[in-house]
């Protein structure tokens, strides 16, 4: 059963759970967390994990149905072997075979699994929370935000909206208002890790909140970077924070 479910996801899939990860799970994934194969797939274990993975998958696939010259042809299912003879409760040289076969998928099975739990681990750090080693879901969020108001190669326009997007993290940050999609996720911190101590205010033992300035990788963004995010497959308006400072309730009296 465990060889039958087996399959090698697709870059997109791999694609579709970094969004789901950074977006708090707005984005659906293709990944169950109950699978057997889901501690494997977070991540390919490197282009060499994922080309045995690919191999084995189509092996897997090739001993109910192979191709010859594009044209499928059917193939010894070993499955329906061992299950027949289980059943018949027969003990044959067909039988030998396929349970050696099967065994052997799933001795190589086991060993991608083994390769891949580094890999794995590391993946979850990265980005499981949206965390400060991944800002890609907070860069499609600036890049729609400048999209919507005609602000990607204006600079005056640019330089007024990142101002704007700065004062609302701040605002977020120190607990004047707060994101209305998907608060638990898109709360505080997410819009902290925006923000960094300017260059004046660095060498300070202490820094206060409104004195952080927005992160360089937001700032000096290029516009052939922003229409790289703006592109993005699954990251879109619909699963990010709003593009509209209205749409962020205040919570208390501002200064």
């Amino acid at each position: 059963m465990l060889l039958d479910d087996f399959r090698v996801p697709s870059p997109s899939d791999f694609e579709r759970h970094e969004a789901h990860l950074l977006t708090g799970g707005l984005v659906p994934t293709r990944f169950k967390e109950k699978s057997p194969y889901f501690d494997m797939f977070c991540l390919p274990g490197g282009q060499d994990w994922l080309e045995r993975a690919h191999h084995l998958s189509t092996e897997i696939a090739g001993q109910r149905c192979g191709s010859v010259d594009g044209v499928d042809v059917p193939t010894t299912d070993w499955r329906n072997i061992i299950m027949l003879a289980i059943s018949n409760k027969c003990l044959t040289t067909d039988f030998l075979t396929a349970w050696s076969t099967m065994e052997s998928f799933y001795g190589r099975l086991v060993e991608l699994d083994a390769l891949n739990s580094a890999a794995h681990q590391r993946y979850r750090t990265n980005v499981a929370s949206g965390s400060a080693t991944n800002n890609l879901a907070r860069k499609c969020w600036f890049a729609n935000w400048l999209y919507k108001r005609d602000a990607i190669s204006n600079k005056s326009r640019r330089d007024h909206e990142t101002n704007e997007i700065h004062q609302l993290c701040l605002d977020i940050t120190v607990g004047n208002r707060n994101c209305p999609i998907n608060p638990e996720f898109y709360d505080k911190s997410w819009f902290r890790r925006l923000l960094s101590p300017s260059i004046k205010n660095q060498k300070k033992q202490r820094i206060h909140d409104n004195d952080l300035d927005l992160i360089d990788a937001v700032c000096f963004i290029s516009d052939c970077e922003i229409r790289d995010l703006l592109a993005h497959p699954f990251l879109k308006p619909q699963v990010l924070p709003p593009l509209d400072p209205s749409e962020f309730p205040r919570l208390s009296t501002e200064p």
